[in-house]
């Protein structure tokens, strides 16, 4: 009875929490979930932003045209430059959406540069965030229930173990619905729709790369 007890209350916790923050982009304030803020504060302090109003200002011009043309036209996203070398973009909940000035070098052309923002925003879209924590609460629920209900720390363990291969990341399906939803996105907004495919080939190839360098 007692480790049933202390299974609801963990449960009960993992699922309540899920606090905001206040931060400022661009001069003004945008309000996200507390992870998301404290990311981008982290990015902000270590990697920095890309100091090239003309860039900026060119980047959201095309990224307002895509999410014009997204199923969540409404909804607020925020889009930064930073100043990294490395060849990569990403999205963080609250329609946060990064581009290191790396990846730049490597388009050949603005369809190119659209077929990467409207990839992470099919990210946002799609509530590849939410979705990915939902499956990480799930996965921590059951590792505390395998041990909290049997006394089994190697069940623990191994559950742990599980769900962190699962999760790492987004995976292939989310990362397949972020493409289809991106490559509507640029259809609608008069992209040609295979300029996508080079920009997922020129992130290949970077990947591959690294895997070799870590090798």
């Amino acid at each position: 009875m007692s480790r049933a007890l202390l299974l609801m209350t963990f449960l009960a916790l993992i699922v309540g929490c899920g606090s905001t923050s206040t931060v400022t982009v661009g001069g003004r304030a945008v309000n996200l979930p507390s992870d998301a803020a404290d990311e981008h504060q982290k990015l902000i302090e270590n990697v920095g932003i890309y100091d090239d109003p003309e860039l900026a200002a060119y980047v959201d011009e095309i990224a307002e045209r895509l999410v014009a043309n997204s199923s969540m036209r409404n909804a607020e996203f925020t889009f930064t430059l930073l100043d990294s070398p490395d060849i990569n973009a990403f999205a963080l909940p609250g329609g946060m959406i990064y581009i290191n000035r790396g990846l730049l070098a490597y388009l050949e052309s603005e369809a190119e540069l659209a077929g990467v923002i409207a990839h992470e925003i099919g990210h946002i879209t799609e509530h590849h965030h939410r979705r990915r924590k939902t499956q990480s609460i799930t996965t921590q629920a059951a590792a505390v229930s395998a041990y909290i209900l049997t006394g089994s720390g190697d069940l623990y363990d191994a559950t742990s173990m599980y769900g962190a291969e699962v999760i790492s990341g987004f995976g292939r399906e989310m990362e397949l619905e972020a493409d289809r939803a991106g490559a509507e996105f640029m259809h609608k907004s008069g992209y040609d729709v295979d300029s996508m495919l080079s920009v997922i080939g020129v992130l290949k190839d970077q990947e591959r790369y690294r895997r070799a360098v870590a090798k």
